[in-house]
Parts: C-alpha cells; sequence; structure tokens
C-alpha cells in the first residue's frame, strides 16, 4: 500500500498557472517503471524568457534551460511578480487522449526545488504533477528513486496509480501533457532529461523518409536547370538534426544544404546519371530516393536568315540582299513563273546580294537559301531554310 506523507512546504511557486510546491521532502513514494517501449515520442521544444532554450544536444538528449522574464509574461498570471521564463518539452497528440496507465517518467540532470517536473493537465481540471528522482520513505533499490505524484497542488506525494485514482483519470482525457523546466533552480541552468517515458513510448529513432521525390530531369549544357526543392522527415523524437545530403550531380549543378535545394548550370563536360538523394536524422536514421538527369550536350550555333529584302532594278530584274547570324555557304533556289523557275544556285560566306533576271514582270517570285556546310556539301543541322518573296 502507497504511503502519504504530508511534507512541509517552504514557499509555493506559480508556474503555467500551475501552484506546484517549492520544497519536497524525502519522503515520499517511488513507483514501478514499465519497460521503454520502442515507438519513439514525438515531441515538441519550446521556451519562453531571455536565456530560456530548449534544444537538443548530441547525444541525444532534451536539454530545458529556463532564463529570466518579466512578471506577468510567458502565460504567467497578471499581476503576477515572479519570474515566469520557462522551457518546455511537450507531449505530441495528448489532447482528449487517454490518460495514461503506465506510470510516465523522466530523469533530471539537475532536479531541486519542484523544477523539472511532469505536468499531466486533465480534461476534469485536475492535474498530475511528477517529480522525479525523489526516493520513497522505506524503500531501497534500483527503483527507490523513481517519481514522486501529486493531485494538483496536494501537499501529499504518492506513487502514480494512487494520484492517477485520486484525480478520477480514469474517467476523464488529457488536455495536455509536458515537462517543464521552471526558474526555481538558479537561472540558467541547463538540465538534460532522459529516460523520458509517456504512455509506454520513449525518445529514440524512428524512420527518415525523403519526400516528394521529383520526375527524371532534363538539362542541357550551358543552360540552367530548374530549381528543385527537397523536403525529408522523420518519426524520430529529435526532429532538429534532419540532414540532407546530394551525390551524383552533374558537373555544374549543386545542391545548398541550407536551403535543402538543387540548382546550377551543367558544364561542358557534365554527364547523364542518376543522383542520390539521403536524409539523415539525429540518431543515424537515414532515407534514400534518387533523381534521374539526362544531360544534353548543348548544339553548336546555326546560320539563320536574319531578314532579306528585295529591290527591283527593272521589270525583269531584281536585287535581294540579306542578312546571316553566321556566314556559311548558302544554296539558294528560285520559284516562279518562267524560265527561272526551279534555278539553283551557290552563295559564298559573307556575300548578303544576290541578281536574278529573266522575270516576268508584275509576277511573284520565292527564293529560298539553305546555310549548308560547303558548297556541294550538305545542310547545316539545326539550320532552318530562310525565304525572300517578292514581285517583279
Amino acid at each position: 500500500m502507497a504511503k502519504k506523507v504530508k511534507v512541509p512546504r517552504k514557499r509555493l511557486i506559480v508556474a503555467a498557472g500551475i501552484m506546484v510546491p517549492g520544497v519536497l521532502a524525502a519522503g515520499t513514494v517511488a513507483a514501478s517503471h514499465a519497460d521503454a517501449a520502442t515507438t519513439p515520442l514525438q515531441v515538441t521544444l519550446s521556451a519562453c524568457g531571455t536565456g530560456s532554450s530548449a534544444v537538443w544536444n548530441s547525444t541525444p538528449d532534451p536539454v530545458l534551460t529556463a532564463g529570466t522574464a518579466s512578471p506577468g509574461t510567458c502565460g504567467a498570471p497578471a499581476g503576477s511578480t515572479y519570474n515566469p521564463a520557462v522551457a518546455k518539452l511537450g507531449f505530441n497528440g495528448t489532447f482528449d487522449s487517454a490518460v495514461p496507465t503506465t506510470e510516465p517518467a523522466f530523469k533530471a540532470s539537475a532536479y531541486s526545488t519542484g523544477t523539472p517536473r511532469m505536468v499531466i493537465g486533465l480534461l476534469n481540471g485536475k492535474t498530475l504533477v511528477g517529480y522525479p528522482g525523489v526516493a520513497l520513505s522505506g524503500q531501497s533499490g534500483p527503483d527507490a528513486a523513481g517519481m514522486a505524484w501529486a493531485v494538483g497542488n496536494g501537499g501529499t506525494y504518492t506513487d502514480y496509480q494512487t494520484a492517477y485514482n485520486a484525480a478520477a483519470a480514469s474517467s476523464t482525457a488529457v488536455k495536455s501533457a509536458y515537462v517543464i523546466e521552471d526558474a526555481s533552480q538558479p537561472t540558467g541552468t541547463a538540465n538534460t532529461l532522459t529516460d523520458v517515458q509517456y504512455d509506454g513510448k520513449t525518445l529514440g529513432a524512428g524512420t527518415v523518409t525523403v519526400v516528394q521525390p521529383y520526375a527524371n530531369q532534363y538539362a542541357q549544357v550551358g543552360s540552367p536547370v530548374p530549381v528543385l526543392q527537397l523536403s525529408a522527415q522523420t518519426t524520430s523524437s529529435d526532429k532538429q538534426g534532419l540532414t540532407i545530403r546530394v551525390t551524383g550531380l552533374p558537373d555544374g549543378v549543386s545542391f545548398n544544404a541550407s536551403t535543402w535545394t538543387i540548382s546550377g548550370t551543367p558544364a561542358a563536360d557534365a554527364k547523364s546519371g542518376t543522383a542520390t538523394i539521403t536524409a539523415t536524422d539525429a540518431y543515424g536514421q537515414t532515407g534514400t530516393s534518387t533523381i534521374g538527369y539526362t544531360v544534353f550536350q548543348k548544339p553548336p550555333p546555326v546560320p539563320v536568315l536574319s531578314h532579306g529584302k528585295a529591290v527591283a532594278t527593272a521589270p525583269t530584274r531584281e536585287t535581294v540582299t540579306w542578312q546571316q547570324t553566321i556566314p556559311s555557304w548558302e544554296k539558294f533556289v528560285i520559284v516562279g513563273p518562267g524560265a527561272i523557275n526551279g534555278h539553283v544556285g551557290w552563295v559564298p560566306p559573307g556575300t548578303e546580294i544576290g541578281y536574278y533576271s529573266g522575270l516576268e514582270a508584275h509576277h511573284g517570285y520565292t527564293v529560298t537559301y539553305t546555310p549548308y556546310t560547303a558548297k556541294g556539301g550538305s545542310p547545316i543541322p539545326g539550320a532552318h531554310p530562310g525565304k525572300v518573296y517578292f514581285v517583279s
């Protein structure tokens, strides 16, 4: 049977609207802890106040530090005079959930004067408050320094089951649940939380997934590729340590680890291939995806007839001028009435004028110029014929 001990209190501390005892005596009640579950807890870190922080260390374990804040801020009641700075580890998705029947628990590196503590607010208006590392009077063994529990601001501290029953927890649900560090300790005390357990779940590794993988990309040397925004997610408890790296991108294309974007312009020696995206979280869990890149070499510039015009020098004679972006041999064909129809000729590079006679007056003619690699050679790949139409 759990022992109930009336504990003298030197003062009361109000934090986040909850009255909690400022000092706990050693005569409290220990609880039995369930084995850690393998499904990781989903949590949110938050802090309020100058110098307050809630971060993950390299282990990774959450570290809560309460700094300083003006009275009446950080959720403290208006008119209050104490330092309300806080840091929290909140348990996600607890609203309207069943109150855990397995005792929640955690350990703190610097517990003192009632902080840090676990708070489970209930929809019936009552609150379960748990304090770590406090041994029960008359008990010994590995579980002697467990969690001491109280219902709200009660001065009696018991094991979890006794407090659970006293709060009528089986007939209500959870409003919110979190671990809080307040300014009861010296300002700036960094408190590392370990062995955190809630509703049978513990902090730990989950699964990492690369989100929104893209279809294969087509790129051309010398032309910027579309910017790709990468994304990843993890079900692990620590989500702040998630990183992405990308390997196998074409030369000239790179990944920005700060913005998680792929961008750039394929270099002349860029090759087709597959880029591998690897996301890694703080626990070393990884997830991968791939993006294929097909790279086309930049086509060489081709001559283009930029413009042309014809000037009649006689009713049966026409002077045609034109310009090309790149000089080349050109094969021309004239189409129209009379004997000149179908006439074929060659124009050397740099020549941009032609004279056509033997035309029939007042008739229309079209001269087509096709860029060639050489006189009598072959059409230049990618170059389109240019046409000039005139009426004699």
